[in-house]
């Protein structure tokens, strides 16, 4: 019998896409051109909402046809099979293959301060071979690794919040009292932001390309796609 995801692993791939490289680094970006608290909130707001939204579409597609390939599969049976193809070819050279490199450059530009010294690209590479590794034994050894991987990814976010407020210090001087919604809300500045956001949220429709290994798609599809973004 070819194995199967349980509703936990098919959680963790999910969450492994939308919790990665971006939000380490895209913030940064986005304070370069807003620095009001409020808005910065109300802009991650934004994303998540169209997340969420993207999230529910792709759950009622999955559902309808629960094979592997996303929006080749969809393309390809609602509209015409070279849209499919178009769509593969984007995801092989940008969808995925860039995300992917972006991800280990930035995991080895962080060993760099552990190991100065140590060559960034090759590092990267290393990390990029090692999970193929372990993605290509099986279904079964690839679920459970990205089931333990994406505990320890959330455990230390968890571990940076607690300490953000338990360690953390804001200084706010008598010119800068109201940090939130203090300043009027450049438009072209939000949009620019909510792109960055857009990218460190991309990944909630992940569950798409390995919904033919779900176990019972039908049920789980739905309940995998909300619980992953809502987390």
């Amino acid at each position: 019998m070819r194995d199967k995801l349980n509703f936990f692993q098919s959680i963790s791939f999910t969450l492994a896409c939308m919790v990665g490289t971006g939000i380490f680094t895209s913030l940064g970006f986005q304070l370069q051109s807003m620095d009001d608290v409020g808005w910065i909130m109300l802009l991650w707001i934004a994303g998540g909402l169209v997340a969420f939204l993207g999230s529910l579409i792709y759950a009622s597609l999955g559902t309808a046809m629960p094979g592997n390939g996303g929006e080749v599969l969809y393309l390809s049976a609602l509209i015409h099979p070279v849209f499919g193809y178009i769509s593969a070819w984007v995801s092989l050279v940008a969808g995925f293959a860039a995300p992917a490199a972006a991800s280990a450059l930035t995991a080895a530009s962080y060993l760099g301060y552990f190991y100065p010294g140590f060559p960034q690209k090759i590092g990267a590479s290393i990390i990029v071979f090692a999970l193929t590794a372990i993605h290509l034994k099986s279904i079964s050894v690839s679920g459970k690794s990205q089931f333990y991987l994406t505990l320890v990814k959330i455990f230390i976010i968890v571990v940076f919040i607690i300490m953000c407020f338990g360690l953390g210090k804001m200084n706010i001087s008598a010119n800068n009292q109201n940090l939130f919604f203090s300043k009027k809300l450049d438009l072209s500045a939000f949009g620019v932001s909510l792109l960055y956001v857009l990218y460190t949220y991309s990944g909630w429709n992940a569950f798409g390309y390995f919904a033919g290994y779900v176990e019972n798609p039908s049920k789980n599809i739905p309940r995998i796609a909300l619980a992953a973004v809502l987390v």
